[in-house]
């Protein structure tokens, strides 16, 4: 189910940056989009890891900015695969890969249902209150069983 959902909001930032920024994105149906989509979310789990390894150093070395590049790489790769999505040479692809991921995180974080955080123990309002026994008037420390008694 998570596949299909992150295939559909994939397909929708591809739709949405192909309607605003035709010169960067074509895409002639919603059909190419979907493909597109789905080739996408392949070559991300499958080509994207081998070459991020690959190219582990030159990434270390530009401070992860690389990563763009491979972005727009896979992007472009994806647009030579499929029919009816195009981009516009390494540049549009660059900047396609970009916008596409700010408008799927957008869209991922506005269309998914929110988790319930699990309180953390420790971040309970309520406070132990262990209650001095009194005795004669002095205090004789706290109310503990005999065994955890010094």
């Amino acid at each position: 189910m998570y596949f299909i959902i992150r295939l559909l909001i994939t397909m929708v930032a591809i739709l949405i940056i192909a309607y605003l920024l035709p010169n960067v994105i074509m895409v002639e149906s919603i059909m190419a989009a979907l493909v597109a989509a789905f080739c996408l979310g392949i070559v991300n789990t499958f080509i994207r890891p081998v070459v991020v390894l690959l190219t582990l150093p030159l990434t270390v070395v530009t401070f992860g900015l690389f990563l763009l590049i491979i972005n727009g790489l896979l992007l472009w790769l994806v647009s030579a695969v499929v029919r009816g999505f195009h981009v516009n040479g390494f540049w549009g692809a660059l900047l396609g890969a970009v916008l596409i991921s700010i408008v799927s995180w957008l869209l991922t974080r506005f269309l998914q249902p929110r988790r319930r955080k699990t309180p953390h123990p420790l971040d309970d309002d309520r406070v132990i209150d262990i209650p001095r026994s009194r005795q004669g008037g002095k205090s004789q420390g706290y109310n503990l069983p005999p065994g955890l008694r010094h």
